[in-house]
């Protein structure tokens, strides 16, 4: 005679692994909404006008020891400080890699104010910061923020979302007006393709030249004294030389 009980905790034992398998399936593909917002000096509120946008999308495996760029664009300001990243996909996922719930990443460069880079985890960042460069946010985003202040949330966790989502989207970004060389040539320096997100190496001018003409410009501006400690990577310098 079969023990009733044995099968019962049969059973749990084989819906508990189904279950656990359920939450950890990775998607077959990503798709990403269009992403809309605004650009102002934080202090005046006045819009921007000509702000390089960079926003990428980077695959990760799940050991966390390599990258692989599944998409980028960039995107300009205009003269109400508005950009536009269009929606994508769906596009498949390497089995190897997945995104982490922090995609996408935004990059920000201007002539004159400090460079800005945002991502999906905006709890990540002090709260000084959060107030310095969030100014506004939109009827939909507020929805949106309840389940990224959720103790769930893992802005450095891999995500199943199939559907990416951009909390910045619908957001009014403030950036500051640089008053000191040296930290200008530190944030612009941050932005540098590789010096951040290994996997960026790929982003070059001919591909990009929104927000590479904005970086060039931005070190160009900078005092002579300050303007190489801001790196020109090589791939960006030799796809410069092929296009002279």
């Amino acid at each position: 005679m079969k023990n009733p009980l044995s099968i019962r905790h049969f059973a749990i034992l084989i819906f508990s692994c189904l279950l656990s398998a359920a939450c950890t399936i990775r998607p077959i593909v990503y798709s990403q909404d269009a992403i809309e917002a605004r650009v102002v000096d934080l202090e005046t509120r006045e819009s921007l006008e000509g702000v390089g946008v960079l926003a990428t999308w980077e695959m990760w495996d799940t050991i966390g020891t390599s990258t692989k760029l599944l998409r980028y664009a960039d995107a300009v300001t205009d003269k109400d400080g508005r950009f536009r990243v269009e929606k994508w996909g769906p596009l498949p996922r390497n089995p190897r890699y997945i995104l982490r719930q922090q995609d996408p990443h935004l990059w920000f460069v201007q002539p004159g104010y400090l460079a800005l880079h945002l991502n999906n985890a905006p709890l990540t960042h002090k709260e000084k910061e959060m107030e310095l460069h969030e100014i506004t946010l939109s009827g939909r985003i507020r929805e949106q923020e309840d389940r990224y202040r959720s103790s769930e949330y893992d802005p450095w966790g891999y995500s199943s979302a199939s559907q990416r989502e951009c909390y910045w989207s619908g957001k009014t970004i403030g950036l500051e007006r640089s008053t000191d060389a040296e930290k200008e040539a530190g944030k612009l320096h941050s932005m540098v393709p590789g010096s951040y997100d290994r996997a960026i190496l790929e982003i070059i001018p001919t591909t990009a030249p929104h927000f590479w003409k904005a970086y060039l410009l931005a070190r160009e501006r900078l005092p002579e004294k300050v303007r190489f400690k801001v790196e020109i990577p090589f791939r960006v310098k030799e796809d410069m030389e092929k296009r002279k």
